[in-house]
C-alpha cells in the first residue's frame, strides 16, 4: 500500500468518524434492539451503510486520486442527483404511510417517524455547500465525500424507514 499522506490521513478520518457516528446514531435510534426484535429486517440498511463507508474508504485509500478543481466540482453532480432521488422516494414513502395510517386509523409507530424524519435531516446536511475555496481541489474531495457519507445515511435511513413500515402495514392490514 502506498505511503500515508497527510491529505490520506485527513480523508481516512472522514471515514473512520463516519463509522463511528454510524455506530452510535444506530444506538440512539435504538436500532441494534429494533434488528433484534420487532424489525428483523433492519440488519440490511445497517450492513449497507457500513459496507458502504467501508468500502468507499478502502477503494479511495487504495486508488487515491485527487483531480483537478473542475473535475471535482463536476463530481458532485452525481451526489445531487441521487439526493433528489432519495427526497422524492422518502417524499412518496412519507406521503403513502400518511393515506394508510389515516385510513386505517392507526397512528405512525415512533420508529418509522425516527427512520423517516433522520433521513430528511441527513438529505439536508448533505446539501450544505457553505462555502469551499474555489481553487484548493483537495477541500473539494474532502467535501464531496462529506457529501457522500451523509447521502449514504439518507440512503439507508430512508431504507429502514420503507422496511419499517412494511412490517407495520403487516400488522395493520
Amino acid at each position: 500500500m502506498k505511503i500515508l499522506t497527510k491529505q490520506r490521513i485527513y480523508f481516512a478520518f472522514i471515514y473512520l468518524v463516519s463509522i463511528l457516528f454510524w455506530l452510535f446514531f444506530w444506538e440512539a435510534l435504538d436500532g441494534y434492539r429494533l434488528m433484534k426484535t420487532d424489525y428483523k429486517t433492519l440488519w440490511l440498511p445497517f450492513l449497507v451503510s457500513l459496507a458502504y463507508l467501508i468500502g468507499n474508504l478502502i477503494l479511495n485509500l487504495r486508488h487515491w486520486h485527487v483531480g483537478k478543481v473542475s473535475e471535482e466540482e463536476e463530481l458532485f453532480n452525481p451526489i445531487n442527483a441521487r439526493l433528489g432521488n432519495v427526497f422524492t422516494a422518502a417524499t412518496a414513502v412519507l406521503a403513502i404511510a400518511a393515506l394508510i395510517y389515516t385510513i386505517k386509523d392507526k397512528p405512525a409507530t415512533e420508529e418509522f417517524v425516527d427512520f423517516a424524519s433522520y433521513t430528511f435531516v441527513f438529505g439536508l446536511v448533505s446539501m450544505l455547500i457553505l462555502w469551499i475555496p474555489g481553487h484548493k481541489a483537495i477541500w473539494k474531495f474532502y467535501f464531496r465525500h462529506f457529501q457522500t457519507v451523509f447521502l449514504t445515511f439518507c440512503i439507508t435511513l430512508c431504507m429502514g424507514a420503507i422496511l419499517i413500515l412494511l412490517v407495520n402495514l403487516t400488522e395493520i392490514m
